[in-house]
């Protein structure tokens, strides 16, 4: 009977190991806006035009919005932490969840996606700062 219990601990803390990559669902449904309506949505292989709804693998880091009449605008996926993976690694897993830790963290299990992602095609796009180079004069090369 001791051997059973064991066994089944055992079995029990290898299935624990790395919750989030065993079990979170690996694409998550988003809707995708803009404005004016009719733009094309490119994230990953899914292409859609809005108003649309895709299904994106959480891999996904740029989405690019075109439009007829506006240049195409491409947009960061900003990502959560679905941390109640990242505690059950911690709880769950052997040594205090450095293997859970380890596996979900760089595979990405731990990441959520925004609901929704909304392109305003009547702003103004912000253009990033120029970045100033710390071995050379930029003023220097104007």
């Amino acid at each position: 009977m001791k051997c059973v219990t064991q066994s089944l601990l055992a079995v029990l803390l290898l299935l624990s190991t790395s919750c989030a990559t065993m079990f979170a669902e690996k694409t998550a449904a988003v809707r995708f806006t803009s404005k004016p309506t009719g733009a094309t949505v490119t994230a990953g292989s899914e292409t859609g035009v809005t108003p649309v709804v895709l299904k994106l693998g959480k891999d996904v880091s740029t989405v690019t919005f075109k439009h007829p009449s506006h240049p195409p605008r491409e947009l960061h996926v900003d990502k959560g932490l679905g941390f109640g993976w990242f505690l059950m690694d911690v709880l769950f897993t052997p040594g205090f969840g450095i293997v859970g830790i380890v596996v979900d963290g760089s595979s990405g299990a731990w990441s959520t996606l925004p609901e929704t992602i909304h392109c305003d095609f009547t702003v103004p796009q912000k253009t990033p700062p120029k970045k100033k180079s710390k071995w050379v004069d930029d003023d220097a090369l104007d």
